[in-house]
């Protein structure tokens, strides 16, 4: 998106860098520049804030309540799908009527006030491939900077994320700050529990997990709680929830099973915890949870 979005260069981005192409080696080297020159001089400073709500569903309404439930604090309306099933996001949260509510985490993120000023001072000196370069890398930037004080203050200042250039083509990895809050895990949810990221031979290929409790939280292995399914109890779950409204309890609950034989559903590979000892997993472990920021 950086490269042919932002910055038009045309064709395939990949293979344009691997086959040596002069302009787009040159725009990449360009791009660098500047990324080099945000981080060391601290032009990027991305701030954020987020907040979890209470939440309900009402037609086509998402309502924020406050922490009790009972105040509503805001409404989102979305629009409806043209075509059956005719779904709206609305339909993906509870009901007031249920039991339990449901929860919603709203967030706003910037890459900080001072962009805009670098980005119009270079715009004003006729460097308009830096203005515009800084404000497309801006919403990539490093977003977990805020760390850097509470590092300092737990006398700790060596844990602090720092950003940098790769120098191949490649990702930054996202930090392991709050992971024992975001499972399930691998890119697809395929995997239930840290314990069984860090121990392949024990991922479950069908499971399910606890829809009608919201607090259902494995302490101990961290993650979904969660049952193990077979075969035969996935398609009985399947006929139970044929036609059945949305929002029944059938539907709900054959919603929470997670097969992992499915086309893009697998859970493999990531093999690094196998040849750990049970004792050193669960130290992992140990060492994840302690990872959670400022905030926690």
């Amino acid at each position: 998106m950086l490269y042919g979005k932002h910055l038009g260069m045309k064709g395939k981005v990949e293979e344009l860098f691997a086959s040596g192409d002069t302009r787009a080696v040159e725009l990449r080297e360009s791009v660098r520049e500047v990324q080099q020159l945000a981080i060391s001089e601290g032009i990027i400073a991305p701030r954020g804030v987020y907040r979890f709500f209470r939440s309900v569903g009402e037609g086509e309404d998402v309502v924020l309540l406050d922490a009790s439930g009972r105040r509503e604090e805001g409404r989102f309306t979305f629009n409806r799908q043209a075509k059956p099933p005719h779904r709206c996001l609305a339909d993906y949260m509870r009901p007031r009527e249920r039991e339990h509510l449901d929860t919603i985490a709203l967030f706003v993120v910037t890459a900080g006030h001072g962009i805009m000023d670098v980005s119009t001072k270079w715009k004003d000196e006729g460097q308009y491939f830096k203005s515009h370069t800084l404000q497309a890398l801006a919403p990539i930037a490093e977003h977990i900077n805020k760390l850097e004080a509470y590092y300092a203050a737990e006398g700790t200042p060596e844990f602090t994320p720092r950003a940098s250039v790769p120098s191949k083509p490649g990702y930054v990895a996202p930090p392991h700050v709050g992971v024992w809050a975001s499972a399930p895990y691998f890119h697809n949810g395929s995997v239930p529990t840290l314990a069984t990221v860090l121990n392949s031979t024990k991922r479950p290929e069908i499971w399910s997990r606890n829809a009608r409790d919201p607090h259902a939280y494995d302490l101990e292995h961290v993650g979904m709680l969660y049952a193990t399914v077979s075969r035969a109890e996935l398609e009985e779950s399947a006929a139970s929830a044929a036609d059945k409204p949305f929002l029944s309890q059938p539907a709900v609950d054959h919603s929470a099973i997670y097969d992992t034989t499915q086309f893009g559903h697998g859970n493999m590979g990531h093999t690094f915890g196998d040849s750990l000892s049970d004792e050193e997993r669960f130290a992992v472990i140990e060492f994840l949870k302690s990872l959670s920021g400022p905030d926690m």
